[in-house]
């Protein structure tokens, strides 16, 4: 079975949690103006696309309570909640939760609600599915514009249009592209030689708007551009023939430059060993000054070494002093030590021994606490005893019986009143006991007795059970008043208990401190036995030991100079060494020079030889550089040249490529503008034939069909066939053709939706302009709208007597109950 539920609570006039669960078939909504029949609607609204500000939905007098509003469709099988709570979303979908109520909740849910109803936005869901108060005949009056809009949407050609636009973009792209490379192209053309009809053409095929203007110049610019390739290639194969005849003339030189080469590397290798040998003597010179240089600063060393040798032996003495000293001083600080122990000891017996006295002073605080434990006790018992004795109410049977008789008294006094109006009125009096007429006597008689009961007796009478009444207050009041205090003094009682247990507590931890600090002070006097300490001796060991130490001090420099005898010894032994090593190295320097045998006047011929080679190759290397200088150039220019031809090359490659992706993306765009138009128009066409279907049996008489022309403006073919604006059409009848326009797109809607789940419609007081045949009419309209099957639900709010009395439909009234609140119910059919 469909669903359709509408849910609301503190949303303006709806105070109170409503359901309206809507039945299929059509659901008239009647209730008297302000009532709140259009709140349904934008509840409706509010739970499938976003909340309305709080201050204008929230019910009147509510504070800041929360605002909850709730709607469920089913269809396909699927049924969707949508739920808002003040401004915050809930999406359930057959019972599961796919997106809770959060801050952040609202676009998330506007999102998926818009993809279950088939992709529109709140304003066209709106404009299709809500014909809203005032608004019946809005989508006649529409510009043409804002009317082929609300098609593309509802007709989800929005995405169509998108890729449209997308794919003009990619065109002009392409174009640009295009043109670009041409524009390259051209410019690099320029380069092999000067052609101003390339910049024409290039100029023509630029400017041209369509593709039958541009195909000419396109097509010979083209031409043009390969023309400057094959000229360039021409002359680009002449450069590389002049460059080979250059690079044989540059090799046949290099060899002559190659042979004279060899005889210079020569005679410079012989220069070289002479060299060799100059630098080998002059550095075996420098050896031999080293040496003796180093010779003499040995024997320098060796002689200062001895002096510091005798300056050490002569302080033997104080070394030897010196270490008596250290060990004196070792003695000294294992005394000094022993004495700081023994102090030491001496201080934990001491302090022991006062944490110990302290423990027992704490302890004289904690004397009798188990008597003054059992005295609170006691009166705390007394207390409880005394209270449950006063809260006793010894007044309660007494207190009822004082009521009873107030009540009585009560009744007696209305029974006298009555009596005393039937015995004063002006006709026939009966006697209200025996039901017999009183004479004037008797009623007079009865009336004084009456009087002087209401006067005289019940006044007294009351009052006295009043002052009985208000004594047995007051008794009770003071009674309640004593169980509070003793209430209070139990509770002070109970604390100060609490307090003495805690005292408890706190003593034993007294005594457990006690007993430990006993015991450490006993644990210290056994680690002190029968040491005693003396601070004189303290004293006096430590002034002995500065005397000490600063004796050590003193002696510190002499036993540094005795301590280096050792190592002066070593030094002196390896001076020596050194010595006779330096002489034996000077003895081999001065035969080495001996045996290398230079000598300067070969070794000057052969330089002047080889620099008189060195000139005579400078001209040859003049001369390459010329020749290697005319490669180069050639060689620049058949670079140039190829350079240039990849560029044609590369440019033309581009303009090719760019060209058959431009021709693909303006086919494409071509296909893309026709499916568009022709999809347009294909079902536009089938919604104004379904609105001409629906409006035929109501409007014969005035048009036989409804169309739209070329530039999207409505019209209308009058029974003889003649083309009319709709602007020509009553107010009713405009409203008529914009109902029936309103159900033909959504049903279209639905048809073309693979999502599309809507299968209730809204409308809002669409009957106003209508007469009341037409209105039976549209009855007969909305019934075949519901027979198709597309919509299960039709609700419509209406203040029209004669549709609420007549049409075949449920009903749903809705009545005020207040200034701010209504509530409705439903009368089935």
């Amino acid at each position: 079975m469909s669903i359709l539920k509408l849910t609301l609570e503190n949303f303006k006039r709806y105070r109170e949690a409503t359901e309206v669960v809507f039945p299929k078939g059509l659901t008239l909504v009647t209730g008297e103006n302000g009532a709140g029949k259009s709140t349904l609607t934008q509840a409706m609204l509010q739970a499938l696309f976003g909340p309305y500000p709080l201050t204008d939905v929230r019910s009147d007098g509510t504070g800041n309570q929360t605002v909850r509003v709730g709607f469920a469709l089913e269809s396909q099988g699927v049924v969707l909640e949508a739920s808002t709570q003040n401004t915050q979303h809930r999406i359930r979908v057959n019972g599961n939760t796919i997106i809770d109520f959060g801050p952040n909740s609202k676009e998330a849910a506007t999102k998926y609600t818009r993809a279950f109803l088939g992709g529109l936005g709140s304003k066209a869901f709106e404009r299709v599915y809500f014909a809203m108060q005032g608004e019946t005949h809005a989508l006649v009056t529409e510009s043409r514009a804002e009317l082929r809009r609300l098609f593309e949407e509802v007709l989800q050609l929005d995405v169509i249009t998108t890729a449209v636009e997308v794919q003009a973009k990619n065109h002009q792209a392409h174009l640009n592209t295009l043109m670009q490379d041409l524009a390259v192209a051209c410019s690099v053309a320029d380069r092999v030689s000067q052609d101003p009809k390339r910049q024409v053409l290039l100029s023509r095929t630029s400017r041209a708007q369509a593709k039958h203007t541009r195909g000419e110049p396109l097509s010979l610019l083209l031409t043009a551009l390969g023309n400057a390739q094959v000229v360039h290639h021409e002359v680009t194969i002449l450069l590389q023939e002049q460059e080979n005849a250059a690079r044989q003339l540059l090799v046949s030189h290099q060899r002559l430059m190659e042979d004279q080469e060899q005889q210079i590397l020569i005679l410079e290798n012989k220069v070289e060993s002479w060299k060799q040998k100059e630098r080998t003597l002059l550095e075996l010179q420098r050896q031999q000054n080293s040496a003796e240089g180093m010779l003499k600063g040995a024997g320098q060393d060796l002689q200062r070494l001895e002096q510091e040798l005798t300056d050490a032996d002569s302080h033997q003495e104080a070394a030897q002093q010196h270490q008596q000293l250290l060990a004196q001083q070792e003695d000294l600080k294992w005394q000094w030590q022993s004495c700081r122990e023994v102090k030491e000891a001496h201080e934990l017996v001491e302090q022991a021994h006062l944490a110990h006295l302290k423990c027992q002073q704490k302890l004289q605080s904690f004397l009798n606490l188990e008597g003054h434990i059992t005295s609170v006790q006691a009166n705390i018992d007394r207390l409880l005893s005394a209270q449950q004795t006063v809260a006793l109410d010894p007044h309660v049977e007494n207190f009822e019986l004082l009521q009873q008789e107030k009540v009585q008294l009560g009744l007696q006094f209305k029974e006298h009143q009555q009596a005393l109006s039937v015995l004063t009125a002006q006709q026939d009096v009966m006697c209200p006991t025996c039901g017999q007429a009183l004479h004037d006597h008797q009623r007079l008689l009865r009336e004084d007795h009456l009087r002087f009961w209401l006067q005289q007796v019940y006044p007294q009478q009351s009052q006295e059970v009043i002052v009985q009444l208000q004594a047995i207050e007051l008794d009770r009041a003071n009674r309640h008043q004593k169980v509070t205090e003793m209430g209070l003094e139990v509770q002070q009682l109970r604390e100060e208990l609490a307090v003495l247990n805690s005292r408890i507590k706190e003593r034993q931890v007294v005594i457990d401190e006690a007993e430990q600090a006993h015991q450490v002070w006993e644990g210290a006097r056994a680690a002190l036995g029968s040491e005693v300490f003396d601070p004189q001796q303290e004293i006096h060991l430590q002034e002995k030991l500065k005397v000490v130490e600063q004796q050590i001090l003193d002696l510190q420099p002499q036993v540094m100079r005795f301590m280096k005898r050792q190592q002066l010894v070593v030094y002196i032994a390896e001076k020596k060494a050194q010595m006779a090593s330096f002489q034996q190295n000077m003895a081999a320097l001065k035969a080495a020079e001996r045996e290398l045998g230079h000598d300067p006047e070969k070794f000057q011929a052969s330089v002047a030889l080889v620099a008189q080679l060195k000139h005579e190759r400078t001209d040859l290397v003049r001369k390459q550089q010329q020749k290697e200088t005319t490669l180069k150039d050639t060689l620049r220019q058949v670079q140039d040249a190829l350079g240039l031809q990849q560029q044609l090359e590369d440019t033309s490659f581009r303009v090719q490529q760019s060209l058959v992706l431009f021709q693909r993306e303006e086919q494409l765009l071509e296909h893309l503008k026709g499916f568009h138009s022709h999809f347009f128009q294909a079902n536009t066409h089938q919604v104004l034939k379904r609105a001409t279907e629906l409006l035929l049996p109501v409007l014969d008489s005035t048009l036989s069909r409804l169309e739209m022309d070329d530039q999207g403006n409505l019209k209308y073919q009058d029974p003889a066939g003649v083309s009319r604006k709709v602007q020509r059409l009553s107010g009713g009848e405009k409203a008529l053709v914009g109902l029936c326009l309103r159900l033909a797109l959504a049903e279209r809607a639905q048809s073309i939706a693979t999502e599309g789940r809507v299968r209730f419609l809204v409308l809002d007081e669409v009957l106003s302009s209508l007469d009341d045949g037409k209105r039976e009419q549209v009855q007969d309209i909305l019934e075949d709208v519901l027979r198709r099957g597309v919509f299960e639900h039709i609700i419509m709010i209406t203040h029209i007597d004669d549709v609420k009395l007549n049409w075949r439909a449920h009903r749903l009234d809705v009545q005020k109950t207040g200034e701010t609140t209504s509530r409705m119910w439903f009368q089935h059919l």
